[in-house]
This record gives C-alpha cells, structure tokens and sequence, in this order.
C-alpha cells in the first residue's frame, strides 16, 4: 500500500493513495536506514530491498534490506563491496535478479547462495557490464542492457545472443579522415580548459559498409592511450593510419594494431614540462605523404615525420608562444 523512493538523503515512503504525492510533505524519510545515497530499490518476499551507493568510487556499495511488516533494517551480508547497477524481481515473483558491474546475481526466496552469471558473455571477449536486466518469462530469458555487447539475450544465464545495431562503440567524434572510401574517427577529448578527459574509447572505422572499434578490450595496448583528438590515413593506404594524442604523442595503427607511439624518446616530439605529456593535437598528410604534427607547449610546436620515418622539428622561439598549437 506504500510507494517507496531512493534519494540522496535516505529511503523515502508515501501512502499509494496520497492525493498529491508530487507534494514533498507526503513523504516520510525512514530513520532506521543507514544515512546515504540510495539508487536502486526492489520489492521481494516482504522484504524492501535498497541499494546505497558508494559516492567516493561506486565499487562498494552496500545492499540494506527492511522488512516490511517489523520495518527493522538490516545488512544484506549476501552483497558486499559490488557497484549495483539495478534490482529487478521476474514477473512470478519468484526471483531476485541483481546486475553489478561484472556480472548478474540470481536469487530465489531463500536468499542465500545466488546463482552468480559472469559466463554470459563469449570467452575470448572482454567481460560483461551490465546497466539494466528484463526478465521475459514468456521465453524463460533474461534481457541485459550491456555496456559491452548491447543488447544480449540470455537464456537462463547460459552465453548469450548479443543484439546490437553496427556502428561506432561510442557517440563521441572529435575529427575525422577519409581516404579511398574508409572513414576513420577519432573520439577525442578534453575540457575546456585543453585538460584531459582520459577518453580511451580508441578509434572507430568504417570501411566497406561495416564498422569496427579498436580499442582496449580488443588490443590492450589501446588502455594508455587516452584522448585522439586527430586522425590521418597515409595516402593511397587507407589502412595505414596516425592517431593525435592529447597526451600520448602520435600512434601509428597498421591493419587494426598498434605499429609505433611516437614520443620524446623515439622523434622529434617534446613533453610539455608542466604535465609531462605528448600533447598533439593536430596531424596531416601532404602530397609527398609527409604527416605534419602539432605539439603544444613548447616552442618546437611543428614537427614533420617523412616516409622514410625521419623526424624534423621547426623551432618557432619569438613567433609563436609555446602554448596550445
């Protein structure tokens, strides 16, 4: 007979038949619950389960169940140190399915010893990441909303069927490059005060009506390279692509894998002195398949990599300042 809300402040409760349950009056905070950020909340067995979630990192949130009848408040012991991504109970009321970051929880109405579903996902790919569940009882199926696979249909925590429509594995563009057909994207980013974001979503290509994400779940070289705000394909080999880092330097990627970073160690490039980085924002071909790089913060901010793989920087000490180029 009771509506129940997770808040920032606590666990909040209202009579289903408040006349006007958008007023904040109607709602009455329960004390018996642990102070807190509560996110996901879910009804099962009389019992209220409630979520409250880690504001310092997210990893380790803890799961606080009241019953309803004596309204007394407990630790769910089950649950410790997950970050819950969603309560869902199937449409007999038989279940208690929980999705945490890595994986599902299954429980019946006994509460202990969940059926756990981390093999959900193909072997040879990156683990699962769940947002969301569904339980289709007409198919005996669970639905999950996968940060990694899409859309997966999974039949009874068996590998599932992953529906996802093709394209980029992120909305995020920052620039683009097209040779011969083959579109490449570079996902970016920074702030707006030039800083960084540590976006490694990787690089997104589209060639021949289909598209393809590399990145670190499939080359784990790609974790370190954060921020590509540029993209440039070597022409007449549409295959053979340079990736500007905001931080990294420059990357040279050959049929999908990482071939070369280049950095103060192995070119003309230099570290900004005050974070340290390769900052390059910008790279181009010309004509003779010379790729021109910016490099910010430091005075040497032109540099040209020739197709022999020389290196040459261009000081430009009293023209332009050693800011963002």
């Amino acid at each position: 007979n009771n509506i129940y809300a997770g808040t920032e402040n606590g666990v909040y409760w209202a009579p289903l038949n408040s006349p006007n349950l958008a007023n904040f009056s109607s709602w009455s905070v329960y004390t018996g619950a642990p102070a807190g950020v509560y996110n996901h909340l879910a009804i099962f067995k009389n019992k209220l389960f409630a979520n409250r979630f880690d504001i310092s990192n997210g990893l380790n949130d803890q799961l606080y169940v009241m019953n309803l009848t004596s309204l007394a408040w407990t630790p769910f012991p089950v649950i410790t140190n997950y970050e819950v991504k969603d309560l869902t109970i199937n449409d007999n009321g038989n279940y208690l399915y929980m999705a945490e970051k890595y994986g599902l929880f299954l429980f019946d109405s006994t509460l202990l010893n969940p059926q756990i579903g981390y093999t959900y996902f193909p072997p040879s790919g990156p683990g699962p990441n769940p947002n969301d569940i569904f339980f289709d009882l007409t198919n005996y199926a669970i639905w999950v909303a996968d940060e990694n696979y899409g859309l997966v249909k999974v039949p009874y925590l068996n590998i599932g069927t992953p529906y996802s429509p093709d394209g980029p594995r992120t909305a995020s563009v920052f620039d683009m490059s097209m040779n011969n057909g083959h579109l490449v994207v570079a996902p970016g980013g920074k702030n707006d005060a030039w800083g960084n974001i540590y976006n490694i979503d990787g690089v997104f290509s589209f060639k021949e009506g289909d598209w393809k994400t590399y990145n670190y779940s499939v080359n784990p070289g790609f974790d370190t390279l954060w921020d590509i705000l540029s993209c440039a394909q070597v022409p007449g080999a549409d295959d053979h692509i340079f990736l500007g880092s905001w931080g990294r330097g420059v990357i040279e990627i050959a049929n999908g894998n990482i071939a070369n970073v280049f950095n103060s160690t192995n070119s003309t490039l230099r570290v900004n002195p005050a974070s340290n980085h390769t900052d390059c924002a910008g790279i181009a071909f010309d004509e003779d398949k010379n790729l021109w790089i910016t490099n910010s913060f430091v005075t040497t901010c032109l540099n040209v990599r020739k197709p022999d793989n020389t290196w040459q920087a261009y000081d430009f000490t009293g023209t332009i300042s050693s800011g963002t180029t």
